[in-house]
């Protein structure tokens, strides 16, 4: 089990009532009698007592003496299961039984507050404690980032105390993974041993540098380049210095450094040509190769080099060669043999996708799982991006925009 995260790709909980609350909502505003409401008074009390809520931020509410998340009261919602809970996380835990309602404050969706006491909440899927840090201070404690809070003595990570770090020069480097104080570097609730503080930084991805190393998280990258190394996005896991190419930890053989460029995900290129996962893309010219087009949010592209187009799908980190014929849409890539060292070329597979659908699928015997093995595999991974090829068909013959994330 772990905490709740409040981002996108978290665990996010919708906030509603449900029917057990809502009778519990009406008995405590006297609005229960012993005679049976119509259906729609009762309706409409129950929405009157739902509005009457205020609102605290992050899916907390107040109603009367008591504070809610997601509808249900936080000194009552876990009490039956928490010794069970609390045998996961290495503390005692005490549920929140005596919150103050009225100075109650949300300050994130993982900490609250009130005059008395600091809270904590750990969640998992529809589950939820929110439980007391009784060694905090509420009249100092804010959070900080994701999970990261602080107060007058203490930095907290998941509702511990990270001891050794010191909450009056705390900084965050990265939001969600990385801070530092005045004397250390923490990658979450590990010091980074040896990083400089005054001068680490983040680069991007998860690559940083201090005025000594160059490191991907916690590792220092060996021989890297402190002065010239480069990172390409967030998305992508690869570096360049002046002497290597980098994918995270490890250097990546025969690449150029100088001209080393990533088009999308895992295909880059240098002066020599197109590559995707350390194999060459036949056909596609480094100078001008770009990304075209997303076809979907899941990082599967168009890729262009101006007079030929190439769909990445990101499933399998392959890129397909595709040609717009009056027949249809022709896709073909090369085939080379997995688990093998160097990989073994076996052919090339092809395919034509017409608006009925694909046809003429073909592909090469495998020699180490059987003859129909990638035929079978193509097949299953031509009908899950049957959608973003068809993209690409239209917007090759131009009969559709490219389409872009909001982000570039």
């Amino acid at each position: 089990m772990r905490a709740s995260k409040n981002q996108p790709r978290s665990i996010r909980i919708v906030i509603g009532v449900l029917a057990i609350s809502a009778g519990v909502a009406c008995f405590v505003l006297g609005l229960g009698s012993s005679r049976t409401a119509p259906h729609d008074q009762a309706s409409g009390q129950n929405k009157q007592a739902v509005a009457a809520r205020e609102v605290l931020g992050h899916g907390y509410t107040r109603d009367g003496q008591h504070i809610l998340f997601d509808g249900k009261r936080i000194d009552q919602e876990g009490s039956h299961d928490l010794k069970r809970f609390a045998g996961t996380v290495p503390r005692e835990l005490e549920l929140a039984s005596n919150v103050d309602a009225a100075s109650f404050k949300a300050l994130s969706e993982e900490y609250t507050r009130d005059k008395d006491m600091v809270y904590y909440k750990w969640i998992s899927p529809g589950r939820f404690w929110v439980v007391e840090l009784p060694e905090a201070d509420p009249t100092s404690f804010e959070s900080v980032a994701f999970n990261l809070a602080k107060d007058h003595k203490h930095v907290w990570w998941y509702g511990n105390v990270l001891k050794g770090l010191d909450p009056k020069t705390l900084e965050v480097v990265n939001a969600n993974f990385v801070w530092k104080d005045s004397d250390s570097v923490w990658y979450q609730h590990e010091q980074i041993v040896g990083a400089d503080p005054k001068t680490f930084t983040h680069i991007g991805q998860a690559y940083y540098r201090d005025k000594n190393r160059v490191y991907w998280g916690m590792t220092p990258l060996d021989g890297a380049d402190t002065t010239t190394f480069r990172s390409f996005g967030d998305d992508i896991p690869y570096g360049a210095d002046k002497n290597s190419v980098w994918r995270t930890t490890e250097t990546v053989p025969k690449m150029d450094p100088a001209t080393f460029a990533v088009v999308h995900q895992s295909v880059y290129k240098d002066k020599t040509g197109i590559y995707c996962n350390g194999l060459r893309v036949p056909g596609a010219r480094p100078e001008t190769t770009r990304k075209l087009a997303d076809l979907n949010e899941h990082f599967t592209a168009l890729l262009t080099d101006g007079e030929k187009h190439f769909v990445f799908v990101a499933l399998w980190h392959e890129v397909y060669r595709i040609e717009a014929k009056s027949d249809g849409l022709h896709v073909s890539r090369e085939v080379w043999e997995g688990r093998t060292r160097p990989e073994k070329r076996l052919g090339n597979m092809h395919a034509l996708l017409t608006e009925q659908g694909w046809e003429d699928l073909s592909a090469p015997e495998s020699e180490l799982w059987g003859k129909k093995y990638y035929e079978q595999r193509e097949a299953q991974t031509l009908n899950q991006q049957k959608n973003e090829f068809k993209t690409a068909w239209q917007i090759v013959t131009g009969r559709k925009e490219p389409r872009r994330k909001a982000a570039e």
